[in-house]
């Protein structure tokens, strides 16, 4: 009699389990994306983002005629001052942290050393695509696209997502870093297939 009923409560506790679980995981996500678009932070990295996107779609011009990238008779070469000229710029735009212009440098740096043994035809490694945009194709205003984030301290992941025609949707990723009490973009998540 007593393993029956031990039987029938742990079946009750397995069946309520299973419920709860289920109820869990329908309920979670509604209750994780209230949290998160209610959290001051990730209205913060939400307004980061899109400040720097219309920062930048307003600067494409002044940063296009920095030329970092220099054409030489054998191969590509990087012109450092110069590149230290279009990173400063970059800050100026008030949402860039020093932590992305190492990281920038670092990746430029990494794609100067290929292009030394990469032949004429072939695509300059680093360069296929805009760094920012991460895209070939501008799909739609980055400016307005709708910004998620995880947060882990001070430091987050910001998941831009961008709809373009036919129902097509591109997620960007960038990383934040909350410095002064001001959230910064930190590291382009862009696969460049760079090593840096």
């Amino acid at each position: 009699m007593r393993s029956l009923t031990i039987s029938f409560v742990v079946s009750l506790i397995m069946i309520l389990g299973c419920k709860e679980k289920k109820v869990e995981q329908t309920l979670a996500p509604a209750a994780k994306d209230t949290l998160v678009s209610t959290h001051p932070d990730t209205t913060e990295i939400r307004e980061s983002v899109q400040g720097f996107f219309a920062w930048y779609e307003q600067h494409q011009d002044a940063l296009g005629h920095i030329r970092f990238v220099q054409d030489t008779p054998h191969h590509l070469k990087l012109n450092e001052d110069s590149l230290h000229a279009y990173l400063e710029l970059l800050r100026s735009s008030g949402f860039i942290s020093d932590e992305l212009l190492e990281n920038e440098t670092r990746f430029y740096q990494a794609c100067a050393k290929i292009w030394k043994t990469q032949k004429e035809n072939e695509i300059p490694a680093g360069l296929a695509m805009d760094r920012f945009h991460c895209a070939l194709d501008y799909i739609a205003p980055y400016k307005n696209g709708q910004v998620s984030s995880e947060l882990h301290g001070d430091s987050a992941l910001a998941t831009l997502t961008l709809h373009g025609h036919n129902s097509e949707q591109a997620d960007f990723h960038y990383q934040m870093r909350k410095e002064n009490g001001k959230w910064l973009l930190s590291k382009l998540m862009c696969n460049s297939g760079v090593e840096y």
